[in-house]
């Protein structure tokens, strides 16, 4: 249902919109998404589709050289919006730098940030309807301590937990309004990009170091 700025039904002239929030990878990966997206003879021409994910931005401050996600990444997602006469708009695709530690551990405190994120999402997008969430490609290839393996992989698993606890009714993550307030939007997977390097996947996906 396209929406104005304020979040109010708006067939004629509302927009429903498609943004991605992450780091180098999403915007790597949604950034050759959205010409294709966007020249889909099929699409609707109501829907905006952008890209506000950006390099460096990243859920959990570990390390110094990292920032979080937070009020610049929100400024800056919101200047695209305007750019593109949008303001209500959400994909999630994050990773932890510099990961320490053992599974489940690591994933599990991936998990709590999704939760989190999932939680400014509905705060500075009020509007916001469905939340898509996707984790790494494989990282076997790093030459960094920046977001190998294994924690590449079992950042999926984050993914997994977070849905799994909507799906299980917690209250922090309800989405229907006939159960309580709203804490969240509907959260489903986005696509799942990892496979383990040259070893082919079901579907035939493999990652070469090129």
């Amino acid at each position: 249902m396209p929406l104005d700025t304020l979040g109010a039904s708006d067939p004629a002239h509302g927009r429903v919109v498609l943004i991605s929030i992450g780091m180098s990878n999403a915007t790597q990966e949604f950034s050759t998404f959205v010409p294709k997206a966007m020249t889909d003879p099929l699409r609707n021409p109501r829907l905006q589709v952008i890209d506000c994910a950006e390099g460096a931005s990243r859920p959990i401050a570990s390390t110094p050289r990292a920032r979080p996600t937070g009020p610049t990444c929100w400024r800056d997602c919101a200047a695209r919006g305007r750019r593109r006469s949008s303001r209500r708009r959400s994909g999630s695709r994050e990773a932890n730098a510099d990961p320490r530690g053992g599974f489940p551990g690591i994933g599990r405190l991936a998990d709590v940030e999704p939760g989190r994120d999932r939680a400014d999402h509905q705060d500075k997008l009020p509007s916001v309807k469905l939340a898509y969430f996707t984790s790494r490609i494989y990282a076997g290839y790093a030459t960094s301590t920046l977001n190998p393996e294994p924690y590449a992989y079992e950042s999926g698993f984050a993914v997994k937990w977070l849905i799994e606890g909507q799906v299980a009714g917690e209250d922090s993550l309800n989405y229907d309004p006939g159960s309580g307030p709203i804490e969240s939007p509907w959260m489903a997977w986005g696509p799942y990009l990892w496979a383990d390097g040259l070893t082919p996947r079901s579907d035939g996906l493999t990652w070469h170091c090129s």
